[in-house]
């Protein structure tokens, strides 16, 4: 019986293996770094958050906080850099290297972790959740591990539309 539970245990930390590195990384140490790959210079680079509220000033932040020797980062570069071109002029898209700048006061412990950010109140980033809703509290409207397209553009759609004073 002890070597079916020895069998049994090893199996399981094998399949929690496989779950992580097919479904994100776990980090808790950040930073920020460029991720175009050179053909798309749209998706920004954070080093510090005053690159995030200046972003805010001409709309929406759509963010993603990484590193690239993460498996479901590198597979969500291509999705956020194909965003930023397509909603270039009317929101930025930017990503943060944890390995580069840290996680910037952020709480991360695992990535990718992407997010809305519309606007700042009371000294608070307002996020915006999948449903639509505006809040100030990030763990309600954060996107953890690779995420669809369509899921983070209507979240984005969403910002847009809070920013623009129109109703969806």
């Amino acid at each position: 019986m002890g070597n079916n539970m020895h069998k049994m245990t090893l199996h399981l930390l094998i399949l929690t293996a496989l779950v992580l590195a097919a479904g994100g990384c776990i980090g808790n140490e950040g930073s920020v770094t460029n991720t175009s790959s050179g053909n798309n210079e749209s998706m920004l680079t954070v080093t510090s958050l005053r690159d995030i509220n200046r972003a805010l000033e001409d709309g929406p932040v759509l963010v993603e906080i990484g590193y690239d020797g993460c498996p479901a980062c590198r597979a969500q570069k291509p999705i956020m850099e194909e965003i930023a071109a397509e909603y270039k002029g009317r929101a930025s898209v930017m990503y943060i290297d944890t390995k580069k700048v840290g996680v910037l006061g952020f709480s991360v412990s695992y990535v990718p972790d992407s997010f809305v950010i519309t606007g700042i109140e009371d000294q608070q980033y307002v996020y915006m959740r999948s449903d639509g809703q505006a809040t100030t509290n990030r763990e309600e409207a954060r996107f953890i591990g690779l995420t669809r397209k369509a899921v983070l553009t209507q979240t984005l759609d969403y910002g847009l539309t809070e920013r623009s004073g129109t109703s969806p």
